[in-house]
């Protein structure tokens, strides 16, 4: 009987942390009528979610989730319509235990101007409120500048002039990254003020997966580390060293894997490009046509790129048909399935890293035009 008494306790517990965790989302849309809904997160499963509802039926302009966070968690939501199959994305929004509604209409205000997605409401979550108005507006100057920037990358097509379009687009690429430190400080003075903020951890984690290891990212995780519960500091924790071990300056984590492919391949060569990439990526060949004149230009001065696709047994075939139709002349190795490329969690196509002579890691996802300019300033 007492033992029957302790299940029945846990039971209630268990019972009441998941009533406080769940989390209901009222929705209304003027996109479609009648079609389904679906709702986007890119957190690591461990880290926030315990149990989730992906796709539910739109039906007159209406629809509902209901599911489980242990932690207010970033989302999208998509629509699609039944009849055209037209899909509609909206932007990032925050989602709090408890009820709330969103309403996702055509004619809302964007508030991720630099993002894609339409603009969406939320009413009821107070970690969402805090996003769009006291986060967000600290980058309204970053913002105007970043406006100006993608004007001039607009622009690139209408020089003509090639030697002076490759002055420009380096200068761009520079651009881009004192925009993306400009970025990273503001999230690190946010973390000084407000470490104990719901959204840090998440934005952190898409901090690091979007852009990979940086000293600033791990200065943001000391400050918060001591308000996170104990599963997710862990988890963000564990995160940042997968992050950090395939930063610049570390041996690249993969050393051992190309050398067992590859004898010989950093002995060889001054410098070395791995590139992860898979038949069906579009932007990946689209890559490799830029990347033949860079390789033909440096391949008899000690450049060598390595081609790891992750690709599957069942688009081997598709694979095999593209590197025959391609005629790429670098190295290939197929990482079946991404086997390895997941021990250090690759999740963007392509992805890149420059290595020197020792498999140490100089740039990750290098600019071909920066890369061209490294290796002619280097080799």
């Amino acid at each position: 009987m007492k033992y029957f008494l302790v299940f029945i306790q846990l039971s209630l517990i268990v019972s009441n942390l998941s009533a406080q965790n769940e989390f209901v989302i009222l929705g209304k849309t003027n996109f479609i009528i009648n079609g389904k809904a679906v709702l986007h997160h890119e957190a690591l499963e461990a880290f926030f979610i315990i149990q989730k509802t992906d796709t539910v039926p739109v039906v007159n302009h209406h629809f509902k989730f209901q599911s489980i966070i242990q932690y207010p968690l970033q989302f999208r939501v998509s629509v699609i319509d039944s009849i055209s199959m037209e899909r509609y994305m909206s932007e990032p929004f925050f989602i709090d235990p408890g009820k709330q509604e969103i309403i996702f209409n055509a004619k809302t205000k964007v508030n991720l101007t630099y993002d894609f997605g339409y603009g969406i409401l939320v009413n009821g979550s107070t970690t969402n409120y805090e996003y769009l108005n006291k986060y967000l507006p600290l980058f309204n100057v970053v913002n105007q500048e970043t406006e100006i920037y993608f004007s001039k990358l607009d622009n690139l097509d209408t020089i003509k002039n090639e030697q002076y379009k490759r002055k420009i687009i380096i200068e761009m690429e520079n651009e881009r990254e004192r925009l993306r430190g400009l970025r990273d400080n503001i999230l690190f003075r946010y973390a000084l003020k407000y470490p104990n903020s719901n959204i840090l951890s998440w934005l952190l984690y898409e901090s690091l997966r979007k852009y990979g290891y940086k000293e600033i990212y791990q200065n943001v995780f000391n400050e918060i580390t001591n308000h996170l519960p104990h599963n997710i500091n862990k988890c963000l924790n564990d995160y940042v060293f997968i992050q950090k071990n395939k930063a610049v300056g570390n041996k690249f984590p993969l050393f051992d894997f190309i050398d067992k492919n590859i004898s010989k391949c950093f002995q060889k060569n001054k410098f070395v490009l791995v590139d992860f990439w898979f038949s069906g990526c579009g932007p990946c060949i689209a890559q490799f046509k830029k990347l033949k004149p860079i390789y033909e230009k440096y391949k008899d001065k000690k450049f060598e790129i390595i081609a790891i696709s992750t690709d599957t047994q069942e688009t081997f075939s598709n694979y095999s048909k593209v590197l025959k139709l391609n005629n790429y002349l670098w190295k290939q190795i197929l990482d079946m399935g991404g086997k390895e490329a997941s021990l250090i969690d690759i999740q963007k196509y392509p992805t890149n890293f420059l290595l020197d002579s020792s498999g140490k890691i100089i740039k990750v996802d290098i600019n071909l035009n920066m890369l061209d300019s490294f290796l002619e300033g280097n080799l």
